[in-house]
């Protein structure tokens, strides 16, 4: 279902909406289909049940991290290890380059051999 849903969104129009709590620190990201798209509604389809839940959670300890922890519907309370990933800020609201930016660079420029 979750590899359906990913190849065939484009087709019904999926969106993937974040709801935030009030200090911006987690968010729900649940996804949505058969909208209108193109458009500036905030929520104009249906919602997919896609066999998974799917979050984010801002580091508490890094302000320019946050874990995209996925549940799945049979294991609710455990974090999917396997798909779930850190983001890391790059580039900050105000157009600065936190350390992570030099990071990324250095990654980009490794070859497979020294990966």
């Amino acid at each position: 279902m979750y590899w359906f849903t990913l190849r065939v969104s484009f087709f019904f129009c999926a969106e993937m909406k974040t709801y935030f709590n009030e200090d911006l620190t987690e968010a729900k990201m649940p996804l949505y289909i058969c909208g209108c798209c193109h458009d500036s509604c905030p929520i104009d389809g249906i919602w997919l049940p896609t066999g998974m839940f799917w979050q984010m959670k801002q580091d508490p300890n890094d302000e320019n991290a946050w874990n995209r922890e996925i549940y799945l519907y049979c294991n609710p309370h455990n974090v999917w290890e396997f798909a779930s990933y850190r983001l890391i800020r790059i580039i900050d609201e105000n157009g600065q380059r936190p350390p992570a930016y030099a990071d990324m660079v250095e990654q980009m420029s490794l070859d497979m051999e020294d990966a």
